[in-house]
């Protein structure tokens, strides 16, 4: 079995991004972090938006997906958003 850091440098170089939704909060206030979160959220948004034009382009050549694994509360809330984008920019437009 593989340490953590291991088991994450290996998903990195299979292309996995990691990316918490509250990207830089540390405090355990929850007030503080849902204002943090609605902070960032046009951030997180701006990424799901460019990961998926991006493999749009690449999904003309190859049979490959784009996978999102969304977990926690604040994550699952872009849930509807990568959804949206997914059939804005890959269906809609193809």
């Amino acid at each position: 079995m593989v340490s953590p850091p291991e088991w994450f440098e290996h998903t990195q170089k299979e292309g996995v991004l990691w990316l918490n939704t509250a990207l830089t909060f540390s405090s355990k206030e929850i007030p503080i972090l849902k204002l943090h979160t609605e902070f960032w959220k046009p951030i997180i948004t701006a990424i799901f938006d460019a990961l998926i034009k991006e493999k749009k382009k690449e999904m003309a050549d190859k049979k490959q997906g784009l996978v999102f694994i969304m977990w926690g509360g604040y994550a699952q809330k872009f849930r509807g958003i990568v959804i949206f984008f997914y059939f804005i920019f890959i269906f809609y437009f193809d």
